[in-house]
Order: C-alpha cells, then structure tokens, then sequence
C-alpha cells in the first residue's frame, strides 16, 4: 500500500502546472474566494452577516468550495493549490480502494489493483485535473462501498449510516452521483438477499435514510427553496441517442487515446463528435 502511495503521487505530482488550468476544474473558485465576481454561484445564504455559497450550479454543490476556502487563504490561488488538494483526494480513493478489496478479497488482490489504480493515467488525470468534477465523486462513491460492506460483514449500523452520509455528501456534491445510487440500490439485495433481510431493519433503515438526509441537506434545502431547481430542463433520461451515443464515443475514444486532454482545453469536444457523426 505504501509503495501504491508513493507511486501515485510522484506521478500526480509530476509537472503539477501542466496542461493550463481549465474553467471546468476551477469553476468552484469564485465561491471558494467569498464571491468575488458573481459566477458560478446559484444559491446562497445569509450566515451571521456573511453569505455562504450553497450551489454552485443547480445540480452541482459546494461541497468542493467549502473544502478550497481555507487552501485559497493560506496558500493563495495557484494550479499548485488548485491541484494539490484533489490529488490528495484521489489517493483517498486509493486507500479506500485497497481497505475494500482487502475485506472482500485477501491482501494480495488488494495490493494488486491499489498498485494498478495508482498507475493507471486516466485515474490519475481524472483526479488531478478534476474536469467535471469528478475527484469527491470518487472518494466517496469507494468509501461508501467500503462502510457498506464493513456493514454487511459486521452488522454494525453505524456503518450503514456512515455509507448513507456519504452518498448523500456525494448526492449534494454532484447530482450525477444518483445514478450510483441507484446502482448500489438495485445491486445490494441482489447480490446479498439473506444479509439484506437479516440486517435492514425499521431501526437500521431509518438511521441510514437520516443520515443520507443529513448528507444531502444542502440539496434538499436548495430544492425546497426553490422548487425542484435541480431538475428543472434537465432530462435524466434521453431517448434520443442519436447525438449522445456520437458524443460518448468520442469521449470514450479520446479518454484512451490520450486526447481528451487536448480537447478539453480547446474545448471542441462537441465539434468533433458533430464531424465525425456525420462523416
């Protein structure tokens, strides 16, 4: 694990300053500075005098702003700042990943895919570079897969309410984080009924349901403030594949072939996908 560690941060450290700083990965910036321009803030409240941002956009939260607010502070606003904080985010998913497929799998399997994960470049420009944003995603999608089973093989309720805070962190955090959500929902009495049945009880179930409200409050709050703000024009589903299988393609095929970074920063992903979907 420690050589895992150590492999994954000399090469998300290694050339911190390139390519350039992109506005998806600092789009949470202006709420983490104390608004200064007015962008990237949808919802706000007042707090003793002072406004706290609340979203960022309407399906996107603060979460990553609240975390930011004191590195900008002590540190200023730098790429160094910038991406040194989610770095240090995706080696926790690197850990949480070893520590889960330890419990379920044995120490060698564990060491394994830590040291694969911890290599892998589309793990490490993910997190580092953050467009998105994906990096809390991921830590806590791992982490509540990891409380889960610690719960499942341990009977122990505060684990299910610890996984269940964190997927309503991650529900606030992005509300892409849904679809995990209703992975995890759909895959858990599946794959283990008879633990299922045996553990989630009216007690357990209302602890978990608490905690991932507490989790989530900061959406749900922005939700009733303004109602269902979070969906409105916003299609969870579309039945209309013939742009968006082109467009996933694309991000597929530029995601292993390396020129996604290049595509990001001029920001013609789209252009691309229309050209070649109608060559």
């Amino acid at each position: 694990m420690i050589l895992a560690a150590a492999l994954y941060l000399i090469f998300s450290l290694a050339y911190l300053r390139l390519p350039g700083l992109q506005y998806d990965e600092v789009l949470f910036a202006n709420a983490a500075l104390g608004d200064v321009d007015g962008t990237f803030i949808a919802w706000e409240v007042r707090i003793l005098d002072h406004k706290v941002p609340v979203m960022l956009m309407p399906y996107i939260g603060a979460l990553k702003a609240w975390l930011y607010a004191p590195v900008f502070r002590s540190f200023g606003t730098t790429p160094a700042s910038v991406r040194v904080p989610v770095v240090m985010i995706g080696l926790g998913t690197v850990v949480f990943s070893y520590f889960l497929a330890r419990r379920m799998l044995g120490e060698r399997p564990a060491v394994i895919g830590a040291l694969l994960l911890a290599s892998d470049p589309t793990f490490i420009f993910a997190n580092r570079l953050d467009w998105g944003p994906v990096s809390l995603s991921m830590v806590l999608k791992v982490a509540s897969l990891c409380f889960l089973w610690r719960w499942l093989a341990e009977s122990r309720t505060g684990f299910l309410a610890l996984a269940a805070f964190l997927m309503g962190l991650g529900l606030y955090d992005k509300l892409a984080f849904a679809w995990f959500i209703a992975a995890v929902a759909l895959s858990l009495p599946i794959c283990f009924p008879q633990a299922v049945r045996r553990l989630l009880r009216p007690a357990a179930l209302a602890a978990g349901l608490a905690a991932f409200a507490a989790g989530a409050s900061p959406l749900i709050a922005y939700n009733l403030a303004v109602p269902w703000g979070s969906f409105q024009d916003r299609d969870m589903l579309t039945f209309d594949w013939s742009e968006s299988l082109p467009y996933r393609k694309i991000l597929f095929q530029s995601t292993f072939d390396g020129g996604a970074l290049l595509c990001q920063q001029r920001g013609d992903c789209r252009r691309r996908t229309a050209r070649e979907s109608t060559a």
